[in-house]
């Protein structure tokens, strides 16, 4: 199962201090490879030493279309990614620790590896390297005690199975941005402030990959494919090869919209998933927003003037499905090899809205009560109580916000987090 694997974790938007002191200054944006002359680049620390799953605590219930007991409790303090089989989660520091933790958690909740790198470089996310699903770790030469700003600044990828580095260090010129494999330097300050240069790396090497055109900006990279947007004009490029995939000037554009004069990809939304980007065409019609597949460029849905709603999508079972549509209201399924309708649900029986998708479920909640739903018919196959899942694994296990107990007393460290997650097999 799959969970929006491009996106950046909660936690970067709430440390953007913490964030900045991972940017390199504007005079080291370039990207390069290990081999770059001058200081070497700072890598992580891997630890290969396994760990025995945590014991769960009960729990009130059981998640949809789970086991009742809880299998494990997971060693995560954000809500994890999945990769493949295993899950890939962050470890903060703690008291008495100087450094952040990456771990790589196997199916039986048993910690198969810890990358352990600067709390500087607070984003990470998951890749694809070949077939092998990988974890992207950065480090950096940054000191928040010392108040020391990074100068270089690295980009690695693990194997999620067994920790193995795939590649890296790439000298990258700043923290994690996304979606996918894009990077770049972010002003230090949480109020925000003019960013740097955005570089996108190849998912196979993790070598920079060259903009079409001077002056294009990296805007939206999925598992060796990458978008690039420059004067109102998109390009996606296979990332190892270099290879034009398609033009925007190419695509087939919605129905009866005809003379557009800009494209561009539709960002402060959930509506670009998986390897399926959210479009939005400018012309003297006005505007109007279409779903793509970002490898082939093909219309998979027309959206209207839609521009706030969420996407899942389930590569497995070749569905694409869109929440929040017709002023939060209508929920619509498409098949994501063909573009046609599967399902149209509108909402007579409370909001349906998808987070998680995969095996041909969904898993959401609708008026706010937790429910898996079958992808290709669109028909409820379990409610239940409490959280919905927050991430699934194509093992079957499925990850929720572990119960505050009611005696917690939160400390300065944990005032404002989640009592931590837990794992359950699916049924």
């Amino acid at each position: 199962m799959r969970h929006a694997s491009g996106r950046l974790p909660a936690l970067v938007l709430g440390v953007g201090l913490l964030v900045g002191a991972c940017g390199a200054p504007v005079e080291d944006t370039t990207a390069s490879g290990a081999g770059d002359s001058g200081p070497a680049l700072p890598e992580p620390r891997l630890d290969t030493s396994t760990s025995a799953p945590l014991p769960a605590p009960e729990a009130d219930s059981a998640p949809v279309l789970a086991q009742p007991e809880a299998a494990w409790k997971a060693p995560f303090d954000d809500v994890p990614y999945p990769a493949g089989d295993n899950l890939v989660g962050i470890r903060f520091p703690a008291d008495d620790e100087s450094e952040l933790g990456i771990v790589g958690v196997a199916p039986s909740g048993e910690t198969r590896w810890t990358v352990w790198t600067n709390p500087s470089c607070v984003g990470y996310g998951v890749t694809e390297v070949g077939d092998r699903p990988g974890a992207v770790v950065l480090a950096s030469d940054a000191d928040n005690r010392e108040g020391k700003i990074a100068t270089r600044t690295s980009a690695n990828v693990y194997d999620t199975a067994d920790g193995r580095r795939l590649w890296g260090p790439t000298s990258v010129p700043g923290p994690l941005q996304g979606p996918g494999l894009i990077f770049g330097r972010v002003a230090n300050s949480v109020v925000g402030g003019e960013s740097g240069q955005r570089v996108m790396l190849a998912a196979d090497t993790g070598e920079p990959v060259a903009p079409p055109v001077d002056g294009a900006v990296a805007l939206y990279e999925h598992h060796g494919a990458g978008l690039f947007g420059h004067d109102g004009e998109l390009t996606a490029l296979d990332t190892g090869s270099g290879d034009t995939l398609w033009r925007s000037s190419e695509l087939e554009l919605p129905s009866g919209w005809s003379g557009t004069d800009r494209v561009e990809l539709l960002e402060g939304t959930q509506g670009s998933d998986e390897g399926v980007v959210a479009l939005r065409w400018s012309g003297d019609g006005g505007e109007r927003t279409s779903l793509h597949d970002l490898r082939t460029g093909e219309l998979l849905a027309a959206l209207g003037d839609e521009t706030e709603f969420r996407s899942v999508v389930d590569p497995d079972n070749g569905t694409l499905v869109v929440s929040g549509l017709d002023g939060y209201r209508v929920t619509r399924a498409f098949d994501l090899r063909t573009g046609e309708s599967r399902w149209t649900d509108d909402g007579a029986d409370g909001l349906l809205a998808l987070t998680v998708a995969g095996s041909g479920v969904g898993y959401g909640t609708r008026s706010g009560a937790p429910v898996a739903v079958d992808l290709r018919t669109g028909l409820t196959i379990d409610r239940g109580e409490g959280s919905a899942p927050v991430a699934a694994s194509d093992a079957g296990v499925l990850i929720t916000p572990a119960p505050r107990p009611e005696d917690a007393e939160p400390t300065d460290r944990t005032a404002g987090a989640t009592p931590g997650y837990l794992a359950h097999r699916r049924r």
